[in-house]
This record gives C-alpha cells, sequence and structure tokens, in this order.
C-alpha cells in the first residue's frame, strides 16, 4: 500500500511539472480530456506583429547618360544609360575612342563646362557628361622647317622649328593661326602647314611655273651698262650676272632702260641665278635678280633679315618705290619684293619673273 502511495505522488509531481513548464515559458496550458496542450496564441501573435512590420522603401536612383560626343564608348555605341542610387559614386568608366583625336576627359558639356573625375563624382541628380577631344595633327611642309610662334601672327617670336609630319594636338584657332600644342611647348602655327588628322599627303616637290631648275647649259652670262659712281661721280660701267636662257634678252632690255633713264641710277652689284638651299627661290631657277643688296635690305616688319637698310632719302643705292629701276622691270612684268607679298616681309633688292 505504501509503494502505490509513493507512485501517486510521483505521478501527481510530474503532472504538476508538465503544466506548470508552459506557463513559465509564456504559454498557456489546455487541458482536454486526459491531455493537456500548450497555447500557441502568443506566437501567431508574434507572427501577425511581423507580417504588419512596413517594408523598406526602394532606393532613390538617378539616371546618368554618357555621350561620347562623336566617338565610341566599346565598338558601337556613341552613348549609354547608366543607373546610380542617389549620393553614390559614379564609378569607372572605360575611355571612349575617335579617329583623329585625342580623349580630354568627362565634362557636364560638350564644351567647355566642368571636369568630371567618375570615381570621385556624387551623383545627386539625373545628368548627361560629355566626352572632350583634341583634334590630332601633323605639320605640312615640303621642305624646311615650320615656325612656332608664341603669339599669332609674324611679329609672334619664334619659340621653335618643326619639320614635316611632327606630330602636334590643335587647341584652338585665331584668323590664319592654330593654336597648338607640340613638344609640350604651346604656340601657334600658320593653318595652312598644318593638315588635321594623322596621315599626311605625299610632299609635293616645287616646280616653277614656267622655268626648269636652271643648269650651266641653260644659263646665259649677260653683261649690262650701269651706271656706278667713282670719287662723288656717275660713270658708266658694266657687270656680268647669269640668268636663265629664256629671259636673258628681257634683261639687257631692262637694264637698257635703267642706263638711259633720267635718275641714272647707280649699281655696284647685281647677283642672277644662285644655288640655294631654298629651292622656291626663283634665283635657283636664274628667273630673279638682287640689286645693292646692302642698301635695300630684306626686312620683316622692323626686323632685318638680309642686307643692313632701306633708305631712298639718304642712300643712292637705295631703290626708289617709283623710280626708273622699278618701273623698268615692271614694264616686262617682273615684281619687285619692295611690294611685299601680302605680309610684313619686304626684299627691297628683289626682282622676279615668276612674282616669288
Amino acid at each position: 500500500m505504501k509503494e502505490i502511495n509513493n507512485i501517486k505522488r510521483s505521478l501527481i509531481i510530474l503532472l504538476a511539472l508538465f503544466v506548470a513548464l508552459p506557463v513559465y515559458f509564456g504559454a498557456t496550458p489546455v487541458i482536454a480530456g486526459e491531455y493537456v496542450y500548450a497555447d500557441d496564441s502568443n506566437n501567431d501573435r508574434d507572427k501577425e506583429e511581423e507580417e504588419n512590420i512596413p517594408d523598406k522603401p526602394d532606393a532613390e536612383m538617378f539616371k546618368v547618360s554618357i555621350d561620347a560626343n562623336g566617338g565610341k564608348i566599346g565598338k558601337k555605341d556613341t552613348c549609354k544609360l547608366i543607373s546610380v542610387e542617389k549620393n553614390n559614386i559614379l564609378g569607372s568608366i572605360k575611355d571612349p575612342t575617335r579617329k583623329d583625336h585625342q580623349f580630354v576627359g568627362w565634362f557636364t558639356k560638350k564644351t567647355g563646362g566642368n571636369k568630371v573625375e567618375p570615381e570621385e563624382f556624387v551623383v545627386s541628380k539625373d545628368l548627361t557628361i560629355y566626352a572632350q577631344w583634341l583634334q590630332m595633327a601633323l605639320v605640312n611642309i615640303s621642305y624646311g622647317r615650320l615656325n612656332l610662334r608664341d603669339k599669332a601672327g609674324l611679329s609672334g617670336k619664334v619659340i621653335g622649328k618643326y619639320k614635316r609630319a611632327t606630330k602636334l594636338l590643335i587647341l584652338g584657332s585665331e584668323g590664319n593661326w592654330y593654336k597648338v600644342k607640340v613638344d609640350g611647348k604651346t604656340g601657334y602655327m600658320l593653318k595652312r602647314y598644318v593638315k588635321p588628322g594623322t596621315k599626311l599627303p605625299a610632299a609635293k616637290k616645287y616646280k616653277h611655273k614656267k622655268y626648269k631648275r636652271i643648269t650651266s647649259k641653260a644659263q646665259s652670262r649677260v653683261t649690262v651698262k650701269v651706271w656706278k659712281i667713282k670719287k662723288g661721280k656717275k660713270v658708266t660701267g658694266k657687270i656680268t650676272i647669269r640668268v636663265n636662257k629664256k629671259i636673258a634678252p628681257e634683261v639687257k632690255k631692262i637694264f637698257k632702260q635703267i642706263y638711259k633713264g633720267d635718275e641714272k641710277f647707280p649699281i655696284y652689284a647685281l647677283e642672277g641665278f644662285a644655288s640655294r638651299g631654298n629651292r622656291r627661290s626663283e634665283h635657283h631657277y636664274g628667273t630673279a635678280i638682287d640689286i645693292n643688296p646692302n642698301e635695300n635690305a630684306f626686312v620683316s616688319g622692323k626686323r632685318v633679315l638680309a642686307g643692313s637698310f632701306w633708305n631712298p632719302k639718304k642712300s643712292k643705292y637705295s631703290i626708289p618705290k617709283n623710280g626708273d629701276v622699278v618701273k623698268a622691270f615692271k614694264k616686262y612684268g617682273w615684281h619687285w619684293g619692295g611690294n611685299g607679298w601680302g605680309g610684313k616681309k619686304r626684299d627691297y633688292m628683289h626682282f622676279s619673273k615668276g612674282g616669288t
């Protein structure tokens, strides 16, 4: 009997624990018949509360249009559209390409504007960024070297000389001049000697319009009468010069007219044919004549390039603008360098049949 009571006592204790534990952990036991169930109402309420938590709003996004501005992004695209979250960095962008141009960077405008560094730029609105470019170009001269000047115009100081096919970048233009960057220097070059792009046409060899390069067989020695000054008086003298055979008779007529002129213009030196490095010079073809070079200087503005001066009022050897010498050459269609060629250069000693 005692053992039966002990068993009943143990069952009562186990039943008490079975009821008490769920209550301890927050569940209400429900007794149905001989079974006791834990109440799941709290768990259902937690699920309902979780379902009622509002969703996190979507991040605000901005559209960034990337315009290659005449170039290409990749192989085909000229424009690309990407989305970037507000206040995020734009991020790395592959450099675009464009034929015969050098990429400068990304900017807020097609020209000008502010430069954009994609890996540092914070996106705060919809926008378009543009690629900007510099035109590649080449020095396009047939011979010699092209001057780079510190300002647009022949009065600009020469700060560099560059041979044919030298690579450069065009920064802008001013009249007949390009502003360029070459060899780390920035300056100006004449447009007609600069070829935009990366290819040059074949160099053209200069050919005189009418006369071939003079050879010993094509030369003619011409002796002409001139006035000279000896002991303060004008006396007759003779000078022999070499010219192209085709114009030799004409040269004789020109100097005959000068000699018979009222001025009796004195001549102490004449130069016709001369083998010079510059093949554009008509002296190279025997179709140019220089007279009294020291007193009839070759100048560019105030700068003397050859000779010493030109002053007909003070020197008898300087050629007057409307004197006998100029009139005689003009009669036979020759050009006087004293009239220039459209720029600031004047070659007062120089007369040429072809006008150069």
